[in-house]
């Protein structure tokens, strides 16, 4: 190629909010292409195309003449670029990402970034290019498989064309054909068209192009929050990170640039996770979904973590730490807010996990239920016992994480809700009444009530593993005193600590609160907890299970691995949160550093109620 071997070199944008943009003004036989740029125009300028493409390879391989200077491409870019003059779209302007943003300056691709979803929005024409496919457009609108092609493509899976297609006022459809009898033709399908022709072959592929034009729509009729669309795009891919998150916030309905949204590629990840999480938090305070109880903050952390990927808590800055040293300040700027449903209390410790594998301590642990229970209720909660234990005993290594003790415990000082208030005055009329010694400040429990094979005069020290978790028995509620449900604590917790349920969470939150001199109270959050399901769940799960063995035998082959890991996410062993709009008086807002928030959102979320 007769390229000048001098590099380009950009020039810095005058004006912050300012763009550059392309046009292709020859292509000889050689394969030369030669382009010029605009580098000052203002964002407001109408008249140009912008391009929705992947990137392709990491590897810019291929050069184009750009102002009379050599600028390297990769090869996704410079295929569309050749194509571009035998087009209808030759001598128009265009924005490209790659080339119109200089991806080497942090400070500008924030600026950037910041003005994309303008600068799709503004265009006079989206162009969804899907690069190169080996059939024609009539083969592609007659048969199934041709529009197989362009349902599988990689372009789909992007992170960025989620928010280059979804602000897109007049998108167009284009790709290359390699088809022998017409080669090296560019077609173009009108967006319309193409949407026909998704909903007549929708299913073919996955749902990935037909989520993508809901997204769009969902965006005009201004329905996408950005929590949503984390939720919905998880599994979209990008080559940096950071990108996960930046490429979904200009289609959200409750962004605002004036919001400060904290774009910033020079920050480590972990940061980059804190900021959204309370950037999110600041959105429930100040929108409706402030008295939306069952929209949970940990609920949304998850999703930031499914969406960014595993991430280092050693980048975390200290105000997201401050839980580490055991105290929290409540009206600090970076504190999570967890809204909480009481549960229930801790009513009686039993076994460790580990011990479980003898089996005189699992009689033993059985017929100390029978003892402890009411008779009408221990025919119920040792059947729930039978199904807990199978379960538990079968977990494999990576449940590790799922039972965790904190240490040292995140501790805050506060005056005491009103659901922790009754459920005390509930208590003690009650073990009054019944002559029962229990702990109300979270103190440990007396012999008699301690379970027989736990000494109570040896210290417990707390470790983050299964093995060292302890079986208990708990109350449930705000009204009940007797044990009526089935529970995994960590190895810290004691008889009288409370149990909070949080909306989506497959675990549960021990809290422990002691009195202190005034009106306030000492708030400790001592760990992770799994409870029981209900025995009807358990019914329910094992009559899908033998319907399913049953659909097994009728195959004539073998199930996909797939299809067999699809049948197992599907069962949980253990219950999940399913909150009643009746119950949001035992509501109890729960605070934690974000750190410690990034811990609980790595357990696994349930499915929500109806869905």
């Amino acid at each position: 190629m007769d390229i000048s071997s001098a590099p380009f070199e950009y020039k810095p944008l005058p004006i912050k909010d300012s763009i550059r943009l392309l046009q292709v003004i020859s292509r000889d036989s050689g394969g030369n292409i030669k382009c010029i740029m605009d580098e000052n125009v203002p964002k407001q300028s109408c008249g140009y195309l912008a391009l929705s493409y992947t990137w392709g390879s990491a590897k810019a391989e291929e050069s184009i003449e750009l102002n009379g200077r050599r600028f390297e491409v990769r090869q996704n870019l410079w295929e569309l670029l050749f194509h571009m003059p035998t087009s209808p779209f030759y001598g128009a302007w265009l924005w490209v990402d790659a080339i119109c943003i200089n991806q080497e300056d942090p400070e500008e691709r924030e600026r950037q970034v910041r003005l994309m979803p303008m600068i799709y929005r503004e265009a006079q024409m989206v162009l969804i290019a899907l690069g190169t496919a080996t059939r024609t457009f009539e083969d592609h609108a007659r048969h199934d498989f041709a529009m197989y092609e362009l349902f599988k493509k990689k372009y789909w899976t992007r992170t960025w064309i989620i928010q280059e297609v979804g602000n897109a006022e007049m998108p167009r459809v284009i790709y290359i054909s390699k088809d022998h009898r017409f080669p090296r033709s560019m077609y173009v399908i009108e967006w319309k068209d193409f949407m026909r022709l998704m909903t007549e072959y929708r299913g073919v592929e996955n749902d990935l192009p037909w989520m993508i034009a809901q997204t769009r729509e969902n965006r005009i009729h201004g329905r996408q929050e950005l929590h949503k669309l984390l939720k919905l795009h998880h599994g979209s891919m990008c080559q940096e990170r950071r990108d996960k998150i930046y490429g979904l916030v200009g289609l959200a309905s409750d962004f605002d640039d004036d919001t400060g949204f904290p774009f910033d590629y020079k920050k480590p990840l972990f940061q980059v996770f804190a900021d959204v999480a309370i950037y999110l938090q600041k959105l429930r305070r100040t929108t409706s979904m402030r008295h939306n109880y069952y929209i949970n903050i940990l609920e949304i952390c998850k999703d930031l973590d499914r969406t960014i990927g595993p991430l280092d808590v050693e980048e975390a800055d200290h105000q997201d730490r401050s839980g580490v040293d055991g105290s929290i300040d409540i009206t600090g700027p970076r504190i999570l807010e967890v809204f909480a449903l009481l549960y229930g209390r801790i009513e009686s410790l039993g076994p460790s996990y580990r011990d479980l594998c003898n089996r005189d301590v699992s009689e033993e642990w059985k017929n100390y239920i029978m003892r402890r229970v009411p008779i009408n209720m221990a025919p119920l909660i040792s059947e729930q016992n039978e199904y807990f234990l199978k379960d538990i005993q079968s977990l494999d290594p990576s449940s590790e994480d799922k039972i965790f003790a904190l240490k040292p415990t995140v501790s805050w000082t506060w005056a005491r809700p009103k659901a922790l208030r009754r459920s005390r005055r509930k208590y003690v009329k009650n073990a009054v009444k019944h002559g029962i010694n229990r702990s109300l400040t979270g103190a440990p429990s007396s012999a008699g009530f301690q379970y027989v094979n736990r000494p109570t005069d040896k210290p417990t020290t707390p470790k983050s593993t299964l093995a060292e978790a302890s079986l208990c028995l708990l109350s449930k509620g705000n009204d009940d005193w007797h044990p009526s449900s089935i529970g995994l604590v960590p190895p810290n917790a004691r008889v009288g600590d409370f149990i909070f349920r949080a909306h989506g969470l497959a675990q549960a939150i021990v809290l422990r609160h002691t009195k202190l001199r005034g009106s306030n109270w000492r708030y400790e959050l001592i760990g992770s907890a799994s409870l029981a399901a209900e025995v009807s769940d358990y019914q329910d799960r094992l009559k899908k299970n033998a319907e399913r063995e049953a659909e097994k035998r009728l195959e004539t082959g073998k199930r996909s691995l797939k299809q067999k890991k699809k049948e197992e996410d599907e069962v949980d062993a253990f219950g999940i949160c399913d909150f009643n709009k009746d119950e949001t008086r035992c509501f109890v807002k729960l605070f934690m550093d974000v750190v410690t928030g990034y811990r609980f959102s790595k357990w696994d979320f349930a499915k929500s109620p109806g869905k």
